[in-house]
This record gives C-alpha cells, sequence and structure tokens, in this order.
C-alpha cells in the first residue's frame, strides 16, 4: 500500500506492505467555504468613534494565505468611514522582509500601512517581542482586529495571534517564567490542546481564527469577541480531532503537515512532539516528515540546542529567555530523549542529528529503511501531525 504524505508544498510517499496492521488517523470536519467567511467579515461594523484601526495577523508565511481575507476586510472596513489602517504581520529574520513585498503592494492598495515585525535582530514573538513603535500602534488603535490561524501546541494549547496579545505586557522574566511553566506543564499534560489561561490580557475588539485543510481549504472558521471565538473555536477544533488509538504502535509514520507549518525547523517541532506521544521510548519508532526548506528559522533556537547539550542547562536557559523558540528547543530536546527516530529533512545533517537527537535522511524511503519499517506489526500513520491531540490519553486509557 502506497500512503501519501505532505512534505512542504508537494507529497511523498511510503510503500507499506499488506500483512502490517495499518492505521491512518484523519480529522472529521467538513469544511466551510470562503465565501461564508468573507460574509461574516462584511459583519463587522465600525463604532461612530474609531479612527485608527490595527490588523494583528499570524506571522508570515502562516497567514500568506489570508491577504485577500485582509484586503477584502480593510475595504469593508473603508466603506464605512475614511479610517487609518495599520497592518501588522509577525516575520523572523528567516522570513526576509523581501519576501512580503508582493504582500504590501495588496495591502497599499486599500490604503492600509503595513508594518512587519522583524526586529532588528530580534526574533518573532508576536507583539511580546517588540515594546516600541509596534506596540504603541496597537495601544493607540481604537479598534483591533487578530487573524489567526488555530493550530495546536503542545506548550501553548491552540497557538496564533491571541496568545501573544495576551503577553504583550508582561515583563521579559515573568514571560520566560511563564513560559517555561507552559513547557514544563506540556511535558506533564496528557491533552496537548487545551484552552490555556493566556487569553485572559487579551488586548482586541474582532477575532477571526482559521483551521485550514494543508491544501488551504476551510475546515472551520471563528468570528466575533475574541475570547469567545477562540476558546469556542479550540473546542469545536479538539472535538474534531480527538481520536482514540488502540494502544501504542510499533512505529509511527507522521508528517508535519506540510507547508507553511514545515518551512522552518522550529516551526515543526509541536508536531514532532506530538506524533512521540503514539509510540513507546526505546528504539527507532519514529519517522517524521518536515522538509523546512527555508531552514531553522530561529538563530535562538538553535543557539539554545547549541549551547545547552543536556535538558537541565536548556531548562535554565530558557528560564531566562522569554523567547518561544527556546521553548521549542526544550520541548525538542524532551522529545528525542524520550523517543528515537529518523527525520527526513532538508534541514542540516548537524542540527538533526547532533543537536535534536534524531537521524537524518533525505529521502522517505532511506527513513523507512533506517527503522526498519516493514518489519513493524502495527503502523500508524498521520498525515498532518500538525492538528492532532489527546494522543497520550488515549494510550492511558488503551492500557487501562
Amino acid at each position: 500500500m502506497d500512503v501519501w504524505v505532505p512534505y512542504g508544498k508537494t507529497q511523498v510517499f511510503c510503500r507499506i506492505p499488506s500483512e502490517v496492521d495499518l492505521e491512518v488517523l484523519e480529522p472529521r470536519l467538513d469544511g466551510v467555504s470562503q465565501d461564508q467567511l468573507l460574509e461574516r467579515v462584511r459583519e463587522i461594523d465600525l463604532p461612530s468613534s474609531v479612527q485608527r484601526v490595527f490588523i494583528a495577523a499570524d506571522p508570515f508565511p502562516f497567514c500568506a494565505r489570508e491577504i485577500n481575507l485582509i484586503s477584502e476586510l480593510m475595504k469593508h472596513l473603508l466603506e464605512q468611514r475614511s479610517v487609518e489602517i495599520t497592518v501588522c504581520f509577525g516575520c523572523g529574520e528567516a522570513d526576509g522582509v523581501e519576501a512580503l513585498d508582493e504582500v504590501g503592494a495588496a495591502l497599499r492598495k486599500p490604503r492600509a500601512q503595513l508594518v512587519v515585525n522583524s526586529g532588528s535582530g530580534i526574533e518573532y514573538e508576536g507583539l511580546s517581542g517588540l515594546s516600541g513603535p509596534v506596540l504603541r500602534r496597537h495601544r493607540e488603535a481604537d479598534y483591533r482586529v487578530v487573524v489567526s490561524w488555530l493550530r495546536p501546541s503542545k506548550v501553548f494549547g491552540a497557538f496564533g495571534v491571541p496568545q501573544t496579545l495576551a503577553h504583550a505586557s508582561l515583563h521579559p522574566e515573568a514571560l520566560a517564567k511563564q513560559r517555561l511553566e507552559l513547557v514544563e506543564e506540556a511535558l506533564r499534560e496528557e491533552d496537548p490542546l487545551a484552552v490555556r489561561g493566556t487569553v485572559g490580557g487579551l488586548e482586541a475588539d474582532f477575532a477571526i481564527q482559521l483551521l485550514r485543510r494543508e491544501d488551504g481549504s476551510l475546515y472551520g472558521f471563528w468570528a466575533g469577541e475574541p475570547t469567545k471565538c477562540y476558546v469556542e473555536g479550540v473546542r469545536a477544533f479538539s472535538e474534531a480531532f480527538a481520536q482514540e488509538v488502540r494502544g501504542a504502535c510499533d512505529a509511527v509514520l507522521a508528517s508535519a503537515g506540510g507547508y507553511p507549518v514545515d518551512t522552518y525547523l522550529v516551526s515543526s517541532v509541536d508536531a514532532l512532539a506530538m506524533s512521540a506521544d503514539l509510540v513507546e521510548g526505546g528504539g527507532k519508532t519514529l519517522l517524521f516528515i518536515a522538509e523546512c526548506g527555508s531552514g531553522i528559522g530561529s538563530e535562538a533556537f538553535a543557539l539554545a540546542l547549541q549551547k545547552c547539550p543536556t535538558s537541565r542547562e536548556l531548562r535554565e536557559w530558557a528560564a531566562r529567555k522569554p523567547l518561544i523558540s527556546v521553548s521549542q528547543a526544550l520541548l525538542a530536546r524532551a522529545v528525542s530523549e524520550k523517543v528515537g527516530g529518523v527525520m527526513v529533512t532538508a534541514a542540516p545533517k548537524t542540527y538533526v542529528e547532533d543537536m535534536m537527537g534524531f537521524l537524518h535522511a533525505d529521502t522517505l524511503r532511506e527513513g523507512a529503511e533506517a527503522i526498519n519499517l516493514a518489519r513493524k506489526k502495527r503502523v500508524c500513520v498521520l498525515r498532518n501531525a500538525s492538528v492532532v491531540r489527546r494522543w497520550r490519553a488515549a494510550q492511558s486509557k488503551a492500557k487501562a
């Protein structure tokens, strides 16, 4: 049997013998149309006192697919009255501001100002990464909108702009402490997707939360009062992607979900961590696929892994650094200490093997041979490990 899985902007296949007990896990959602989403966006009614609108969008490239949505949103707002609109994309250094030129051209047509949070050496950390002009524009706005993908994170629950806005007012030391606590909780938590306590400080008037398939089509969306639609979205997401498994597998073949999730190594870590929850420790049991064609994605992520050879040192590092990517480094290290496996990726071999502790493979066939996939009795396939939840809880229930 040939099993196809996303890899970057394409798909690759793995041939699995017919005698293998194969389980392919897929979400249970029918999907909605883009027109339904645009219709909901056009229902936004600006209060008469509004003069400045601030739109905070997910980090590029996650929100690159939403340019038409954001353009339509701005046109609708400008039809109501003449307002000043600022659009802020989060953008790590590796993305390159040049990549946003086309985006900027599209947004300037309806008279919006584009702000890219690339940060003078500061990696993307949502709006909490910059305490200067970006935050000032956000706080001075009369009306604030967030546009975000719902995607699960072992550390942050359903991750996106709402959490970073909620963290914006925290002191760096408090932020570092909170993120370390979230990582420690995630490593103990049986449910990797939950409504975390990070939305209480959300400063926004309207939110658009999106859930997309890897091909860009919509599973669902939630729009309206930010905290309410975020919580409702996470719960609906949670129910759709909660799946029972019969027990621990002999091997797991998992894709990070393709572009844009696997654009960078750092953005693939959550999918890696959730894939690892399906397998028992010991031996090479995880075959993980993430193209990472644009590289590591974060100097802080690489530096943390380079400088901290042990988990204890990495925890101490994370306690001082209020960066999401340092939390991801700690999560990656915890996974590699628990599960052995192979990563099929274009990321440098030295990062995968020397710092993350996984074997490196250039092709899926090579990776399958390295973990002896054809001789496994029971194999589980996750075509998109970036949208899964509750694996460990299901395992515990099956064992009980």
